[in-house]
């Protein structure tokens, strides 16, 4: 597999933290093969210990990092080892089986491939963060690799969630792409880089496709 990371956010959740991993690690089948990461803010003694019983009750291969400058800690690791990001937040549970690698597979044949979405499929017809009904893209399209079903669709024409490619919940994104939007932005938190991100995407629209899976699995 590419070099790829999953990085994961978590602010004072560190139950919901436990599901995210737990989840993780049962849905995803090749999860052994990703360095992961999770950068938590823990501000009170009960927090902090919550986290470390956590730490004690998942796999060790995950690397967790206290917060001290969200921006440093989260560029520092992607900017120079890895090819693909999969960003988390601790209020994602994965729902389906999936492979990473056959994502990243997808991304590979298809350069205009901005993005990879675990959270949307064709049963996601509700829009949480507008409180709307949503339909699927006018264009989009199913295709099979390996016994394994696609959706792929044009974001530059799409709505609600499917015109937001550059989320931070459960997206594999290009890193190559996420260094040149920290070397022109700062970001204090997820919620700053993920409103950051949506701007960027201007920058991106001659890469103007999105994929996901014809079911999500996040």
């Amino acid at each position: 597999m590419s070099n790829i990371c999953a990085i994961i956010f978590s602010n004072k959740r560190p139950m919901q933290c436990d599901l995210l991993l737990k989840s993780f690690w049962r849905q995803c089948l090749d999860n052994d093969s990703i360095d992961k990461y999770a950068i938590y803010k823990a501000e009170d003694q009960g927090f902090q210990s919550a986290y470390s019983v956590c730490m004690e009750e998942n796999d060790e291969s995950i690397i967790f990092i206290k917060e001290k400058d969200f921006y440093c800690d989260t560029y520092n690791i992607f900017k120079s080892d890895y090819d693909y990001v999969l960003f988390m937040t601790d209020d994602t549970i994965f729902t389906n089986p999936f492979s990473v690698e056959s994502c990243v597979k997808l991304m590979q044949s298809n350069q205009m491939i901005l993005n990879f979405s675990l959270r949307l499929g064709h049963n996601t017809k509700y829009c949480y963060s507008l409180n709307a009904d949503q339909g699927l893209p006018t264009d989009i399209k199913k295709i099979e690799r390996n016994k394994t079903e696609f959706l792929l669709w044009d974001w530059t024409k799409a709505k609600f969630d499917w015109g937001y490619p550059l989320e931070v919940s459960s997206s594999i994104l290009r890193a190559k792409d996420l260094r040149l939007f920290s070397q022109l932005s700062s970001y204090s938190n997820p919620n700053v880089m993920e409103w950051l991100l949506d701007s960027f995407k201007k920058l991106k629209n001659e890469t103007n496709m999105s994929a996901s899976f014809s079911k999500s699995v996040a």
